[in-house]
């Protein structure tokens, strides 16, 4: 995985960059600390380039969008 790329980021200078193996999904991960009974939400523009994007929370919910092809959406998924 290419984790920093400069090319045609959403905002800023810089955007993450995957790009899957013959045997895998390009995939990232960010590990948070939460509390219980609080509600938390993951939120991230992305650009699948002719593919899908998924984006999940482990142990929770997850969203994904078919159609991103070469338009930013943003993906949006919330967890208990």
């Amino acid at each position: 995985m290419q984790v920093i790329a400069q090319d045609f980021p959403y905002t800023g200078t810089r955007a993450l960059q995957g790009a899957p193996s013959a045997s895998d999904y390009a995939q990232c991960k960010q590990t948070v600390s939460v509390q219980p009974s609080t509600t938390y939400t993951a939120t991230a523009w992305v650009r699948g380039g002719g593919g899908y994007v998924y984006l999940g929370i482990t142990g929770g919910t997850s969203t994904w969008n078919p159609n991103a092809a070469s338009n930013w959406v943003q993906l949006s998924t919330s967890y208990t």
